[in-house]
């Protein structure tokens, strides 16, 4: 079989997906360990059996719904690729203007940072490497997360200024209290009710605890909310991504927990994404 008949095939075997022909290429770019740019650049070049039978069983785990980026071990966030994993919540573009925003706010001085769900640590990662006077403090109740944050850390050339801890929220870094210039999280901010009408690549396989925020989508805010201003210094700020239609209501959170007033942050698709706010001392 050919190449490009190999991904013809695969691409009508995924038809349910909402990106057939590019999950499709990066599957088999995988496999035959070359990026899509050669991959495309050998159409009619022969795919050898080995290789056929795995594709095959990527592209029929691929169909039954699990995610692209655990079936290729890695996602790309800030330019830069993270290891990932089953249980393991999958960064997406739009989280970048968190990221992005609160460098912008850091403005190339020293800084301690604290991160509330790390994940795979591609906030905290991708803040410590492009802005290097930047130390950050990173939670998460997972220690699969935290396990794929570490080796995130070390294969970026990090760990010395990312700093890991296990428990929820900001609570493992209470002892550190009036000791950090910045806040950051993406906490789970999806109502309960709306979890079981995710895309199933999302429902199923994502872990729920970084999905779920509660009723009405705004638990963790308000438990991060009045941690992260004991944690903050004088003049600091805290910076969180939201759900749609939610900024108003983690502004007023925000405001109650000793917050000034915010500033929102739209995405590259214009839609509220971020909210920014500086303690209140």
């Amino acid at each position: 079989m050919k190449i490009g008949q190999a991904l013809r095939w695969a691409t009508a075997r995924l038809a349910a997906s909402p990106s057939p022909r590019l999950d499709a290429e990066l599957l088999l770019a995988r496999v035959r360990g070359c990026g899509r740019a050669g991959l495309l650049a050998s159409l009619t070049e022969d795919l050898g059996p080995a290789e056929f039978e795995l594709y095959r069983e990527m592209v029929r785990r691929r169909a039954r719904g699990e995610p692209v980026a655990y079936l290729l071990g890695n996602r790309e966030f800030m330019s830069l690729e993270f290891e990932l994993g089953p249980g393991v919540f999958i960064p997406r573009p739009e989280t970048e203007v968190l990221v992005e925003e609160s460098g912008r706010r850091l403005s190339g001085r020293p800084a301690q940072v604290a991160e509330a769900g790390t994940g795979c640590g591609a906030i905290a990662i991708s803040l410590a490497f492009h802005y290097p006077r930047v130390m950050v403090h990173a939670t998460d109740s997972s220690e699969t997360a935290l396990a794929t944050a570490r080796r995130n850390a070390l294969r970026h050339g990090v760990a010395d200024r990312v700093f890991l801890y296990r428990g929820d929220h900001l609570q493992p870094l209470m002892g550190l209290a009036g000791s950090f210039h910045a806040v950051v999280a993406n906490p789970p901010y999806i109502p309960s009710a709306v979890i079981d009408h995710l895309p199933p690549e999302v429902r199923d396989h994502e872990p729920r605890a970084a999905l779920d925020g509660g009723p009405d989508g705004l638990q963790a805010y308000r438990m991060l909310a009045p941690q992260a201003a004991r944690l903050l210094a004088s003049g600091g700020w805290m910076g969180v991504e939201v759900g749609p239609d939610q900024a108003p209501e983690v502004a007023a959170i925000l405001r109650e927990a000793g917050f000034g007033e915010a500033s929102v942050v739209a995405d590259l698709a214009g839609r509220p994404r971020a909210v920014f706010a500086a303690v209140r001392r």
